[in-house]
């Protein structure tokens, strides 16, 4: 009997065991653009719980008191060279993270608004163009 102990403890530990462990994915940062004159919006699939700038000078970033699942964007310095980041918690527990750059006036902004939702909603981005 104790022969056969023996020999299990031996197997278990030549294949060793694992312990489940979640999958964790990584978080990838999207590059995202904004201007001095310019607001940008992040529309999110669930309500955001928190909000994280890195330098606070340079951008801000605010939870829209109407929409809680959208956060409003902008440059707080003209013309800044630095890059810099924001981060984004849902109360879902889903994390983004963006690099946010300055583009100068009269560059196109490949996206004016970021929509997470997975291509699940029909939006659209306009521009009104005003003049005298």
């Amino acid at each position: 009997m104790k022969r056969i102990y023996i020999l299990i403890v031996l197997c278990v530990a030549a294949f060793g065991l694992k312990a489940q462990s979640p999958e964790q994915e990584s978080i990838k940062a999207k590059n995202i653009y904004v201007s001095f004159d310019f607001v940008k919006h992040l529309v999110f699939p669930v309500q955001v719980s928190d909000i994280e700038v890195g330098e606070k000078e340079l951008i801000s970033a605010e939870r829209v008191e109407e929409a809680p699942h959208v956060v409003r964007l902008c440059a707080q310095s003209e013309d800044f060279e630095k890059e810099t980041n924001v981060t984004v918690v849902c109360i879902d527990g889903s994390v983004y993270t963006y690099h946010v750059k300055y583009i100068a006036n009269g560059l196109v902004d490949p996206s004016p608004n970021i929509y997470e939702d997975n291509g699940k909603w029909e939006h659209n981005d306009y521009q009104a163009d005003v003049s005298d």
